[in-house]
């Protein structure tokens, strides 16, 4: 298998576009993927009408009484989707944050953040105060505020650094930062780094984040938040994201006091302001006021905005959205080509947009190849059944099967691959939000099992 052998840059994104050249048919990733498997028939996939199919039967974990419970109806077996796509992975370096900098704040300027323990103890007092002196200036010029660190605003990257340094025991790196650089590993013997920059977009203050730990390969190793600098007063609400799905068209979604449609066109144009174009919304939390002064003479907690989840759409088919971001390709009891999820996860209050987290901020390339025939739904069910019990340590219900799309990060390229999806109900995996969400894929090109890979799903 040859590799990729040239990289493309894209506009307003700091991700690579990462390509095939040089590749015939009979000698590519895809061909590879392609290749013929032998795996055994299922013998209880049920047709059901034309183009669908029905499974419904247990698999035990262990011997402890706990089951794999799978009974689903109506799976689309359609072969519409044997296409697969380049996946832009992102570059954690600093021409890269500069380029995304660049591309997304006013007249391109912006300010480089020194993360708290990527320097001396000194670097990180000097930050501390300043922070501080930012606050004060900021509660002179609003007298009617009380501003302090702790009312910092929910999406105010300051909070948490102010925070980090007072109560973290990292140690620091004790070395002095460069000027101009951006990454830093955040600490001494830190796998961790870190990037930050601050600017502003339609004249407000915005500021990103890039967190990469190529050791934590468990839930995100790697996580860019574009976060506004928000100042609120303490006697302003706190919020919270209940975990409870909203629901705008069930009978007991509960009141908002903002309208829904507007706050996901809003999330939609942000997104697309910063070119990640192609997503589409996967799922809507419920975030809730948890300050006493909020709460109705029932006890309720009012309802004041929305954190919404975006999937790249593909090909007519969406991304798996899991809120667990890391998929592990299974050989032999092996988790090999981790991998983070392409997702966005934006924040929308009464101030509007106030923060989005994107998942290794890929976006979808250029199609790899086409025409390709998928693995019938019998030997992909097969290759669940015969794996999830390996890697799922409780009690599940699979309530949904469906082509979707995954990104796996193979040595040549990540790609974004046709998948039979297999959903839970959210509930049984120990969550505490409920959405449905994926727990493990077969890839529908070569019937490897790849599992969505997080503690709280064990």
């Amino acid at each position: 298998m040859k590799s990729f052998i040239y990289k493309q840059m894209v506009p307003l994104c700091f991700v690579l576009t990462i390509c095939m050249t040089g590749c015939n048919k009979e000698d590519n990733l895809l061909s590879e993927l392609n290749s013929e498997k032998t795996v055994q028939v299922a013998s209880d996939v049920e047709e059901k009408k034309p183009g669908s199919a029905a499974l419904s039967y247990n698999v035990e974990i262990g011997s402890n009484g706990k089951m794999v419970k799978v009974n689903v109806d109506n799976i689309d077996i359609s072969e519409d989707f044997g296409s697969a796509f380049d996946a832009e992975i992102m570059e954690h370096t600093d021409e890269e944050m500069d380029k995304l900098a660049t591309s997304i704040f006013d007249n391109g300027e912006y300010e480089i953040i020194k993360s708290p323990f990527s320097g001396t103890h000194v670097e990180a007092d000097d930050l501390k105060n300043r922070m501080e002196e930012e606050l004060e200036e900021y509660a002179q010029n609003n007298p009617d505020l009380t501003v302090n660190e702790d009312t910092v605003g929910w999406a105010c990257g300051y909070k948490s650094l102010y925070f980090g340094m007072i109560w973290n025991s990292k140690p620091y790196a004790e070395e002095p930062t460069e000027d101009g650089k951006i990454y830093y590993t955040n600490g001494k013997g830190s796998s961790e780094i870190i990037g930050m920059v601050r600017g502003n977009i339609d004249g407000e203050e915005w500021l990103i984040t890039d967190t990469y730990d190529a050791d934590n390969m468990v839930e995100n190793p790697t996580s860019l938040t574009i976060e506004r600098m928000l100042y609120i007063d303490e006697k302003e609400r706190r919020i919270d994201i209940s975990g409870s799905i909203y629901d705008p068209d069930s009978p007991d979604a509960p009141e908002h006091e903002l309208d829904y449609d507007a706050s996901l066109k809003q999330a939609q144009e942000m997104l697309d302001k910063l070119g990640f174009t192609n997503y589409s919304e996967a799922v809507c939390y419920d975030v809730i006021s948890v300050n006493e002064t909020d709460y109705s003479a029932g006890g309720a907690h009012p309802s004041v905005g929305y954190y919404f989840g975006f999937v790249p759409e593909i090909n007519a088919a969406k991304g798996a959205y899991s809120d667990s971001t890391v998929t592990v390709v299974c050989e032999n009891g092996e988790k090999r080509y981790m991998t983070t999820q392409k997702y966005a996860m934006v924040l929308v209050l009464e101030n509007g947009v106030v923060s989005i987290s994107l998942g290794d901020a890929g976006k979808v390339g250029e199609e790899i190849e086409s025409g390709i025939e998928l693995i019938p739904l019998e030997e992909a069910d097969e290759v669940f059944r015969n794996n999830i019990a390996e890697y799922v340590k409780r009690s599940i219900n699979v309530v949904s099967v469906e082509i979707g799309y995954v990104t796996v990060d193979y040595p040549e390229g990540a790609a974004f691959v046709p998948a039979y999806v297999y959903y839970t109900d959210g509930k049984s995996t120990g969550y505490i939000w409920q959405a449905k969400r994926a727990i493990a894929a077969v890839n529908a090109l070569n019937g490897e099992f790849i599992y969505y890979d997080a503690p709280m799903a064990n």
